[in-house]
């Protein structure tokens, strides 16, 4: 049986903390665990499930994600806030979730041809497609995540 990802979280900070490593990674991951344990705490004081230590990651890549975009209109440096989303992707990558979303945004894709047409044209105007996927998973779908998946898809 895999360990629950709240506590490979927590073997992951202890890891870094032994081997004095990238203080930016222990911050962020204890960080991101405390609010994935609070989680559990203020639903009858239970350790909090996978899938909403997954949701709770990925409103940090999606705030990370608003910021890096903030800055790289302003022309701010980036650097910072890219290397906090490599340190947390890989907590969300295996998720089977990202399948089904997927899957769902390939027939969003292969249903609207016309719209992929003119997102290749205006790759901005992601925002319909992924009111789609959102619709079509009862809003459970990240947008972040689904609007990375559409634009891979798209090659955009």
């Amino acid at each position: 049986m895999t360990k629950p990802l709240i506590e490979r979280l927590q073997d992951d900070i202890d890891a870094l903390r032994r081997a004095k490593g990238d203080k930016i990674a222990i911050g962020l991951l204890s960080t991101v665990k405390g609010e994935a344990v609070r989680v559990g705490k203020d639903d009858g004081d239970r350790q909090t499930e996978d899938h909403e230590v997954i949701a709770v990651i990925r409103q940090f890549l999606k705030k990370l994600g608003q910021t890096v975009d903030l800055c790289k209109k302003s022309g701010r440096d980036i650097t910072a806030h890219e290397h906090q989303i490599t340190i947390l992707r890989p907590y969300v990558g295996a998720d089977e979730v990202d399948e089904a979303t997927l899957k769902i945004v390939r027939e969003v894709i292969a249903a609207n041809p016309d719209k992929a047409e003119q997102l290749k044209a205006k790759p901005g105007n992601v925002g319909w497609f992924v009111g789609q996927v959102k619709k079509a998973t009862d809003g459970k779908a990240d947008a972040l995540a689904v609007t990375d998946m559409i634009k891979a898809e798209l090659g955009l």
